[in-house]
C-alpha cells in the first residue's frame, strides 16, 4: 500500500533522531523536512536515480503515493538532504544512509535483467560479415 507524504516526513524525522519516543513532531520539524521533498523528488529524477510520480502537495503536507519499496531508501535521502536544518550535517551514518539508498534506488528503476535486447535478422543486416579474399573491385570484376 502506498504510503503518503506526511508518512514519508514522519520517517524522515525519526531517521535524523530528533524526536524522543512516544513524542510527535512539531510543526517546525515537519516544515523543515517538508520543504525539502519537492527538490529532493525533481534531483532524483534529473540524476536518473528514481522518479516517483506523486508526491503529493506540500504546507500543509497531503496525498502522494510512495511506493513501499522505495519508502525507507527516500526517507534515508531525504534525512540527508534535511541534515543540515537539524545540525546533523556531519552525521557519517546518514551519509552512509544516503548513498546506500542511491544504490537501492537505481537498482530498483533500472529494467528487469530478464529483457533482452531485440536482434535484428541475419537477411536484414546486410552482408557486413562477408569477406571479398579473391575479388578485386578496382578492376571490375
Amino acid at each position: 500500500m502506498p504510503r503518503t507524504r506526511r508518512e514519508l516526513i514522519d520517517q524522515t524525522i525519526i531517521k535524523l533522531g530528533v524526536l524522543i519516543p512516544g513524542q510527535s513532531p512539531s510543526d517546525e520539524n515537519v516544515s523543515m523536512v517538508d520543504i525539502i521533498l519537492n527538490p529532493l523528488v525533481a534531483m532524483m529524477a534529473a540524476l536518473d536515480i528514481y522518479y516517483l510520480a506523486d508526491i503529493g502537495t506540500p504546507n500543509p503536507p497531503t496525498g502522494g503515493e510512495v511506493p513501499d519499496e522505495a519508502f525507507l531508501p527516500i526517507a534515508d535521502k531525504a534525512a540527508w538532504a534535511a541534515a543540515g536544518s537539524f545540525n546533523q550535517s556531519d552525521s557519517a551514518v546518514l551519509k552512509v544512509l544516503n548513498d546506500q539508498a542511491d544504490m537501492d534506488l537505481r537498482t530498483m528503476s533500472r529494467p528487469a535483467r530478464t529483457r533482452q535486447t531485440l536482434g535484428t535478422d541475419r537477411q536484414l543486416r546486410g552482408m557486413r560479415n562477408v569477406t571479398y579474399s579473391s575479388t578485386d573491385f578496382t578492376r571490375g570484376g
